[in-house]
């Protein structure tokens, strides 16, 4: 486990993030001598590795909050909040740092969000709530690490002794109201004690009344985790594994998340579904699972063996490789709907994109050909034959043909290009360490074949796959532009070469070139995924008005498919950065109306109420989130407080 930080009354505990690598241990090591600031840089560095991971994006939050970088610390907070939306200790660090940042609209609404959905932070936030709305700064709260300390050994004892459902028990128990307790001025307990009555019910057997119980507490509080955990433990116990899954992947509170990972984890097992499995086993444990149930997750981690090494591989990065850019084997755009707004209402990001839309923003790399050696003797017709077995996806007989064709005819013009075979077949398989050796053994021995650029241009795509992008920077930028014999064209290259800079830090550069590919782009489809990716380069260097005309050339003859989907959005926001919502306004609409029931009408729909505020159209704005907040989404969640802040604040002079 991590350092246990206690940063302005955060008192946050992490699993261990090996996968950020040494920038993440150093900033540790700085927040423990007492120097955060310093720390900053090194979390920075962390997170460009790790950029998906919301206890990374929380320590980030802290650390800044306890520098005094508070502006900074909201937006760190707030990222959290995009990649895990139920994390209450986000909740608090963003409320309390936006109060301190002096931004009093903002931080009330946070605040009365704490209040709604932590039975333990409630007091704290209607105690923030009363200060602000009284305009006195709310004493915080700072705990006592070493009262932690001494509290954790029993709590450890705790749970090596109980089973994880009584764990969750006694969370819900001490969450429900107790004996005396004034219930006039908090009645959500009512759901607590129907939850209560639930546990009962499920403790004595009686799973049907429990299951009953738990869906009364989430009609009154469709957010409720510990329902949701249970009733998925009831479902699993009747065998109906699907329903279970959905219930048990909505308890995303801090305390049943980890316990709600490891029981989809085993329902992935029994299923046969080993990957999913795995994963699902290293992520509960990340999260801090309980002792008894971390050593049963060990051990059927290592009973599936290397099961799920590729999935984890997607999920933070093919060797070497920064998440940040290799979710799907090629690079994953931030979250497109990041805008920095003219006003504060829009500056809450998005979930995480699903991996379907990411694959829109990757860089796709490109099918390498293979030489052409004519089929007109004994070694070429071999050389065709592994062709064929290359092209038919059979990569293993491809290699076994390319290897007979070296023993059998050696010193022939096929078997020289067999190497050159052997590489792009490798490449193929994502054995890209195995292809820059074999495509470098090719050009040690034909440097001035006229395959040579093709070895070449494969050893720095095979480096980018494998995460040696500043070595891949430097081979493609010697290539510059060529044609030759199954060279690709100068678009792809281009397009290898922005990944490279995007990969080594060097966006100003990626934005250019990706610009420059656009321009010599014939392929539509081909265009548009440029586009997306300059969007998202431009973005990330605070530029995003110069995508604009590569975003709106690019949605000439758009259909309805996702890319252009994708693009009608980004047009929008680009709008709204620099024109302000009345530009954008038509265009979110377009949005909605073209694809009703996208995600992406989510925000769309949201934004509308933006852009009719921003032009003092409250009552409309409060239309539009009122259709907005029927979508269960993030963004219908946020439509509700952005009602419920517009209730208690309404503009001055609004319509």
């Amino acid at each position: 486990m991590s350092p246990l930080l206690a940063l302005g009354g955060l008192l946050v505990l992490v699993p261990s993030l090996t996968f950020a690598g040494g920038h993440l241990e150093t900033a540790r090591k700085l927040v423990r001598s007492g120097s955060p600031a310093a720390a900053i840089p090194e979390y920075e560095a962390a997170l460009e590795e790790s950029p998906r991971e919301p206890s990374l994006w929380m320590e980030m939050g802290d650390v800044r909050l306890q520098a005094g970088q508070t502006k900074a610390a909201a937006k760190a907070y707030q990222k959290t909040l995009t990649l895990d939306p139920g994390r209450e200790k986000a909740i608090r660090g963003l409320a309390l740092s936006l109060e301190k940042s002096g931004e009093t609209s903002r931080s009330l609404l946070e605040w009365r969000r704490l209040s709604q959905v932590s039975q333990d932070g409630r007091a704290e936030a209607e105690g923030h709530i009363a200060a602000l709305m009284n305009g006195q700064a709310a004493p915080v709260a700072v705990a006592k690490p070493a009262e932690k300390e001494r509290e954790a050994p029993a709590k450890s004892k705790a749970a090596a002794e109980r089973p994880a459902e009584a764990h969750a028990e006694a969370h819900a128990e001490a969450a429900a109201p107790k004996e005396g307790h004034n219930t006039a001025k908090q009645p959500a307990l009512d759901k607590e004690t129907i939850f209560q009555k639930g546990l009962e019910l499920y403790r004595g057997g009686k799973k049907d009344a429990a299951l009953e119980e738990f869906r009364k507490v989430l009609q009154k509080h469709p957010g409720h985790s510990g329902a949701y955990y249970f009733a998925g433990l009831i479902r699993n116990e009747k065998n109906d594994p699907e329903k279970a899954k959905f219930n048990l992947s909505r308890a995303k509170d801090a305390f049943y998340r980890p316990r709600a990972l490891y029981w989809l984890a085993r329902i992935d097992e029994k299923a046969g579904k080993k990957s999913p499995a795995s994963s699902g086993y290293r992520k509960a444990l990340e999260l801090g699972l309980d002792v008894e149930l971390s050593q049963d997750a060990k051990k059927r981690l290592e009973a599936l063996g290397g099961a799920g090494g590729k999935e984890k591989a997607a999920a933070h990065g093919e060797k070497g490789k920064p998440a940040a850019h290799g979710a799907e084997k090629g690079h994953e755009a931030p979250a497109a709907h990041a805008v920095s707004a003219p006003v504060a209402l829009a500056e809450h990001a998005p979930p995480a994109l699903p991996d379907t839309v990411r694959k829109l923003y990757s860089w796709n790399a490109p099918w390498i050909l293979f030489p052409a050696v004519p089929a007109t003797d004994a070694p070429g017709k071999l050389f065709a034959e592994a062709a064929e077995k290359r092209k038919a996806k059979k990569g293993d007989d491809a290699l076994e043909a390319l290897r007979q064709l070296q023993v059998r005819h050696p010193n022939t013009p096929a078997a020289g290009a067999a190497l050159l075979g052997t590489a792009i077949v490798q490449y193929d398989m994502g054995l890209y360490d195995n292809a820059i050796a074999s495509s470098e053994a090719f050009l040690k021995d034909n440097a001035k074949s006229e395959f040579a650029p093709q070895a070449q241009f494969l050893t720095a795509v095979s480096q980018l796959r494998a995460g040696r992008s500043k070595e891949a920077l430097e081979q493609i930028s010697r290539l510059g532009a060529r044609s030759g014999p199954s060279f690709p064209s100068e678009a792809v290259r281009l397009s290898a070469l922005a990944q490279a800079q995007s990969l080594s830090g060097k966006r100003t550069d990626a934005a250019s070139t990706l610009r420059a590919a656009f321009g010599m782009e014939s392929n539509l489809d081909q265009k548009r995924a440029l586009a997306l990716r300059a969007y998202r380069e431009y973005q990330a260097i605070r530029a995003g008005a110069q995508a604009l005309p590569l975003v709106q050339d690019a949605l000439k003859g758009c259909d309805k498919s996702e890319a252009c989907q994708r693009l009608s959005v980004a047009k929008a926001d680009l709008t709204f950065q620099s024109a302000g919502g009345k530009g954008a306004l038509e265009d979110y609409r377009k949005v909605v109306s073209t694809w009703p029931e996208s995600s992406d009408a989510a925000w769309a729909r949201y934004q509308i109420g933006n852009c009719l505020l921003q032009q003092g159209h409250s009552d409309q704005a409060a239309a539009a989130w009122k259709e907005a907040a029927q979508s269960t989404s993030y963004w219908g969640q946020q439509a509700k407080f952005r009602l419920e802040e517009l209730a208690w604040r309404k503009p001055t002079g609004s319509k």
